[in-house]
């Protein structure tokens, strides 16, 4: 008698149907773009400064120490741009999924009866932008803080309240 094979798990998209997703959090192109001007800004000082340094002490055939900055200056563009397109963060009825990476992929799923608390945060650009980062703090030891940075400041919000089964008022 032969032993059936086993069959590969379906995929986590095909687990959960479209009516158990109760909110469907998109990534900002707000936060894609700042993403992409601050590692550039980064990337393009250090260039600069190695460029300098190159062109002083080999006179100009240093110049060519700029090609490897302009490549990694494309580089940052292209990741955050793919890091955008395999990102997700969808409420469902029990619980919170999130997938993201580029080269190494991650998906998290922290059922709601995990749940201990959240923070919405915003630094100084997150804040000229209208975006924030979600927080949120689960029970456990291993992956008990889940960051979801590059939402909209209502979206992160509203994902906050529905988390912790509010309706937009305080307990008190």
């Amino acid at each position: 008698m032969t032993m059936p094979l086993p069959t590969a798990p379906a995929d986590t998209a095909d687990r959960f149907s479209a009516d158990s997703v109760v909110l469907d959090l998109p990534l900002q192109a707000a936060a894609v773009r700042l993403w992409i001007a601050v590692g550039c800004t980064v990337i393009g000082v250090i260039g600069a400064v190695v460029t300098m340094i190159a062109w002083i002490a080999i006179g100009l055939i240093g110049l060519a120490a700029a090609l490897p900055g302009l490549l990694l200056l494309a580089g940052v563009a292209h990741y955050w741009r793919r890091y955008a397109e395999h990102f997700s963060c969808r409420l469902l009825a029990d619980g919170l999924l999130v997938r993201r990476g580029v080269w190494w992929q991650e998906e998290i799923f922290v059922p709601r009866s995990r749940i201990q608390h959240t923070e919405v945060n915003q630094g100084p650009l997150a804040r000229r932008h209208d975006l924030a980062q979600i927080t949120v703090y689960t029970a456990g030891s291993h992956g008990a803080k889940i960051e979801v940075d590059g939402l909209a400041l209502a979206h992160a919000t509203q994902l906050r309240d529905q988390l912790l089964g509010r309706d937009g008022h305080d307990a008190v």
